[in-house]
């Protein structure tokens, strides 16, 4: 079994997903955009068990030109492609189509994700009918497609997921209860709504909690976020740290008294993951994909509205409020839930994925789509 698998660009959990699948396959990942640098990841994956493609920049024609190259080469039995939206997709997609081989289309997106308008619906139906089966992120965005009027019976999952056990293997960092601090890892863009995180923290020093506040990531948001600091006058207990890479990434989990994600809209957020790995409670907003699969409220964590500040400050205060002996119940729940959400998981669903495609064999053109986006 061989398949082409497109993506934007090769990450770490992206390496640590196709290691895994490539045990079991011959996967071809093919980056349609190896210099993005919407993450700055410092990685190049090597020694791998699958091979790596690259498509550098160029024309539709030339796009083109490098799908039929690749499809000769390696004569796949079907391609992947990682979200519908992109021009490179609907490239790839009708060159598959021109071959005959059916198509895999790889979805975290929710209704829930924005405001939904008819016509675009309406071509997303359309795009869909091309695809034979489907790799999903969890549950929400398992309904959207079925409301899309996806076949039910052809979606597959996880997509999200991560290297469990390399973070448990790298949580080593000593750190005593008392001095753990909350920590968010984020980008620094709107929709990661950290503003009102701050202004939640601030209320939250106010009632008398006594930890401080972690952030990692980087973003066109940092200097207003950092100028929001020091007008609520919280700059000893609030730290910014920067983009940290991968590989540094489970020493700050290991060493959390929580992960916070207060995101508006997040299709899933895989730090949740990463931080259940690493045997910490999570604060997620319930506006987040993962919150309804893998937190469980007042068991691993508690779940909050984005939207209501009052809310974020009641979550810190009750996690605070807990002792140390709940709150190591609440770690060990957090990497039990997440064993479910593992390599393993992943490279199943996406060979029952590649089965079912091939069963139903390559389903209709998309000519009228791509004209209508051209």
């Amino acid at each position: 079994m061989t398949i082409l698998f497109f993506l934007h660009r090769i990450g770490p959990y992206h390496d640590a997903r196709f290691r895994a699948l490539g045990e079991r396959i011959n996967l071809i990942a093919v980056e349609t955009r190896p210099l993005s640098n919407e993450y700055p990841w410092d990685f190049e994956a090597k020694e791998k068990n699958y091979l790596a493609e690259k498509v550098l920049g160029g024309s539709k024609d030339k796009l083109r030109e490098v799908v039929i190259e690749l499809i000769k080469r390696y004569q796949p039995c079907s391609v992947i492609t990682t979200g519908w939206a992109d021009p490179e997709y609907h490239t790839v997609i009708l060159v598959a189509s021109k071959f005959r081989l059916p198509r895999i289309i790889v979805s975290d997106s929710r209704y829930e994700d924005e405001p939904r308008v008819f016509y675009k619906e309406w071509i997303k139906r359309l795009i869909l009918k091309s695809y034979s089966a489907a790799l999903v992120a969890g549950t929400m965005s398992r309904n959207y497609l079925i409301q899309l009027g996806f076949d039910s019976a052809s979606i597959f999952a996880p997509w999200d997921v991560v290297d469990n056990q390399y973070f448990l293997s790298h949580n080593v960092e000593e750190c005593s209860f008392e001095k753990r601090d909350f920590l968010c890892v984020s980008r620094f863009i709107a929709k990661k709504n950290l503003s009102s995180l701050i202004e939640a923290f601030y209320y939250y020093r106010r009632e008398g909690g006594k930890r401080k506040l972690l952030l990692l990531g980087s973003g066109e948001l940092e200097n207003e976020l950092r100028h929001q600091v020091e007008k609520l006058e919280i700059t000893h207990y609030v730290t910014f740290k920067g983009f940290v890479q991968y590989d540094v990434l489970p020493k700050f989990l290991s060493k959390s008294f929580c992960l916070i994600l207060p995101s508006i809209t997040d299709q899933w957020g895989l730090v949740v993951n990463e931080a259940m790995a690493s045997h910490i409670p999570v604060l997620v907003s319930n506006r987040c994909g993962c919150a309804i699969d893998i937190v469980r409220h007042g068991i691993n964590g508690y779940v909050f509205d984005p939207f209501k500040v009052e809310t974020i400050t009641k979550s810190m205060m009750d996690m605070d409020n807990i002792g140390e002996s709940t709150w190591n119940e609440m770690g060990r729940a957090s990497a039990d839930i997440i064993k479910q959400w593992d390599l393993d998981n992943f490279a199943t669903g996406v060979i029952g994925a590649v089965e079912r495609a091939i069963e139903r064999g390559p389903l209709g053109p998309i000519k009228l789509v791509h004209n209508l986006l051209s």
